[in-house]
């Protein structure tokens, strides 16, 4: 009779617990807007320059009516003058208003405003920004190999080749992902291994899986950087 480790169940209830927190993190940033500057935007009122910049996005008049609920900039301290500026975070009630401004953000890698250069992302969780640094190795490979993938909500990665479909949720099915699209082994860490809070406290060092399902070391890329 073969036995079952009790630890098993707990880690699976675990990696369900912060999957389930991880997407009810991203519902409530559905209806944010993250902006990125070079410079610090501002120090003016922020809807009011938003409001122009995002008419431009939409190839509107800079004076057209364009309601923000809400905008702040990133709730951390502010950084030292040679650091990089922090984000600001619009709100916008408008689901379609604010998939309308990304729409059209996405058709261009960075926008000049006021002589400023800004890039507008989706504003995602730590933890899934967190998983896509983790999966950085599987999305270059897809790249190279020409092959379209896509983010969903919940967390999963998908890919498509030769009407053939492919997902990854956890670790464990990134061999499968890479043996169903015929794409050589490639190890990628193992992004839910860490305490929770070593996630917010530092760079913690995490497994990594390879392919052959056998786990070593290694420290995650740094984590000020934001990926869409």
């Amino acid at each position: 009779m073969q036995l079952h480790h009790p630890n098993h169940s707990y880690d699976r209830q675990l990696t369900d617990l912060r999957l389930h927190v991880e997407d009810l993190d991203n519902r409530s940033r559905r209806n944010n807007i993250r902006i990125r500057g070079r410079e610090p935007i501002g120090p003016e009122n922020l809807k009011e320059i938003l409001t122009p910049l995002f008419n431009l996005i939409l190839h509107r008049p800079p004076e057209a009516p364009l309601y923000i609920d809400k905008v702040h900039r990133a709730l951390r301290p502010k950084p030292p003058p040679s650091a990089p500026p922090r984000d600001v975070i619009c709100y916008i009630q408008d689901t379609q208003l604010k998939e309308d401004i990304m729409k059209e953000a996405r058709t261009e890698r960075s926008w000049r405003y006021k002589g400023q250069t800004v890039e507008l992302y989706n504003d995602l969780s730590h933890q899934t920004l967190q998983t896509r640094r983790a999966l950085r190795p599987i999305t270059t490979l897809l790249q190279e190999h020409q092959i379209r993938y896509r983010w969903h909500f919940p967390f999963a990665l998908t890919a498509r080749k030769d009407n053939i479909e492919a997902t990854i949720r956890l670790p464990s099915d990134v061999p499968i992902f890479l043996d169903t699209l015929g794409l050589p082994a490639t190890p990628v860490r193992d992004w839910t291994d860490c305490p929770l809070n070593e996630r917010y406290m530092g760079r913690p060092v995490a497994r990594a899986l390879g392919a052959d399902g056998l786990v070593g070391d290694t420290i995650p890329p740094h984590q000020g950087a934001h990926e869409e």
